[in-house]
């Protein structure tokens, strides 16, 4: 589905200028507004929220879980602790693996002991949720923006309780984009 600035708007109900504002990453649409959009236009609301396509996927070959990794401050690296489980799942990379999120600030999007598959090599895309190690080795799970004034990457959380964190463009030495979300529905 391809729309302009202006039909999105009217389907929001919302304002051309919010809507931009929205696409800037410079404020954030309120949930009804996004309702209204996802009930027009047909696209699940938790796609909208995370861009992470939550149909079922079919049973494909083995994803391994490498790790936990923190959605909440920065903290020392993951993948160091070896394989602790896999998951079924069909993406299109042989290096794909799985993460625990331990953790809440992607909640509601991403909640504590939900599993993010990740693909290495999926390229980068302003916007989307990304497992991110800087050069002092510390990870997070977060949306990331690149804002090219600063020459920095913005990791936000989804929780409003925790900060967007800056981090310099030379300090981040990795980016893996989240493709999928698998709920835990303990």
């Amino acid at each position: 589905m391809s729309l302009t600035q202006e039909d999105a708007a009217k389907t929001a109900e919302v304002s051309v200028r919010a809507w931009q504002e929205w696409e800037r990453g410079n404020t954030e649409p309120s949930i009804s507004a996004l309702e209204k959009f996802a009930d027009v236009t047909g696209i699940n609301l938790f796609t909208l929220l995370t861009g992470v396509e939550t149909i079922p996927i079919p049973a494909g070959r083995e994803i391994p879980i490498v790790d936990r990794i923190p959605a909440g401050p920065l903290t020392q690296g993951f993948g160091e602790g070896g394989i602790i489980g896999s998951v079924q799942a069909d993406i299109d990379d042989e290096n794909a693996f799985g993460l625990i999120v331990s953790g809440v600030s992607m909640w509601p999007e991403i909640d504590e002991e939900d599993i993010v598959l990740c693909s290495p090599k999926e390229p980068f895309v302003n916007g989307k949720i990304y497992a991110a190690v800087t050069g002092e080795g510390e990870q997070s799970l977060k949306r990331v923006r690149y804002e090219k004034r600063s020459r920095a990457y913005a990791l936000i959380p989804s929780n409003k309780e925790f900060l967007t964190v800056y981090v310099p463009e030379e300090q981040i030495i990795k980016l893996v984009r989240v493709v999928e979300i698998r709920r835990n529905l303990q």
